[in-house]
């Protein structure tokens, strides 16, 4: 808690809260979770995370329950706890709140969900897999809180408690992942055209 009370020690006022995103990433034969301040100028500098767990195996449910779960629990009991500390002579309060990151594999992982190919595929609405467009516009329930799923509602479906308990409104599926497939499949095509190019 002092290394976090000087981490909040130069962020500017958010209504009271302070956020922190909790991200879970496999690559290079392990698992890393890294605990990133959100509220500061340069949320995305690779200097703004602390790495606090690793973990050299596949990032399934059993696994992150097993590796992380003490992590899990005093994570639990700092979310929504204020956590004081001084600024410019003045004693400053936050509340913390947790945010969950990650690519959607993870994420389902998580929550010990199946994933996108389950009937049930989505973490944030109860939308079924015959509901699902291409378009997340035209999904039947785009944008409505009387569908959006909570932990209980998830726990129903997994039956499963989640490893981190952070609830859907404060998960974010990240982008880059999506990015990189996309910039692999524009490279595939590219060299295809360039393959079947004939010069004249």
């Amino acid at each position: 808690m002092q290394s976090l009370s000087r981490e909040l020690d130069s962020v500017q006022d958010l209504q009271g809260e302070h956020f922190l995103m909790l991200i879970g990433d496999h690559g290079g034969g392990s698992f890393k979770l890294q605990l990133q301040n959100i509220c500061t100028e340069k949320p995305n500098s690779p200097f703004n995370g602390i790495l606090i767990g690793e973990m050299e195996a596949p990032d399934k449910f059993e696994n992150l329950k097993v590796a992380f779960g003490e992590i899990a629990e005093e994570l639990k009991e700092m979310d929504g706890r204020e956590l004081t500390f001084e600024r410019d002579g003045q004693q400053v309060t936050r509340t913390l709140r947790f945010f969950l990151g990650g690519d959607y594999a993870f994420l389902c992982e998580n929550f010990g969900h199946q994933g996108a190919s389950s009937r049930s595929f989505c973490l944030f609405c109860d939308a079924l897999l015959s509901d699902k467009t291409d378009n997340p516009a035209t999904c039947p329930h785009w944008g409505e809180s009387s569908h959006a799923r909570d932990l209980n509602s998830l726990k129903a479906l997994t039956g499963k408690d989640p490893v981190f308990s952070i609830p859907p409104e404060r998960v974010v599926v990240l982008p880059l992942h999506l990015l990189l497939g996309l910039v692999k499949e524009y490279l595939l095509l590219l060299q295809a055209d360039v393959r079947d190019y004939t010069y004249s």
